[in-house]
């Protein structure tokens, strides 16, 4: 049996970073993500983001193995944007020991088209996640059950 924690972040009484567990999903076997497809498939089935109006930016957090370790609504935005910061994914990244990460948002604007705005975020993330040690898997765009895939597209 696979178990994926949902996680929420929260400041303590001594601004102690806390993460708080959501709730989990049970899955039939340990979740492996190995390509894009398995990755929009798990965070459609956990966050529903065809339903939601507003656009999120999620976080998947991996080992060394691509075995999924947690996941994370890192921003929340309006019906346009999430307004991503790279400090919140590396910091949730850390925190769950991730190796390996897929970023993803779902599209509030019914649109399932990367933005200068994808790229530049991925371009920042990806330099900050070198200095860790931490490995962008993908950077996905999910939009009603279909995903685009930066590492698919070959951007």
């Amino acid at each position: 049996m696979g178990l994926i924690n949902v996680f929420k972040i929260r400041y303590g009484i001594d601004k102690e970073c806390v993460m708080d567990k959501v709730h989990s999903t049970m899955f039939s076997d340990e979740i492996i993500v190995d390509c894009a497809k398995t990755a929009s498939g798990i965070l459609e089935q956990v966050f529903f983001p065809d339903n939601e109006v507003d656009e999120y930016l999620y976080l998947m957090c991996c080992d060394c193995n691509n075995m999924v370790k947690g996941l994370f609504i890192v921003s929340q935005g309006g019906v346009a944007s999430a307004l991503p910061n790279v400090r919140g994914v590396l910091q949730r990244s850390l925190l769950c020991n991730a190796v390996n990460i897929i970023i993803a948002r779902n599209n509030g604007n019914n649109k399932n088209e990367f933005t200068m705005e994808d790229k530049a975020f991925y371009d920042k993330l990806k330099q900050a996640c070198e200095t860790t040690g931490i490995n962008i898997v993908d950077y996905m765009i999910l939009h009603d059950r279909r995903y685009r895939s930066f590492n698919e597209e070959k951007i």
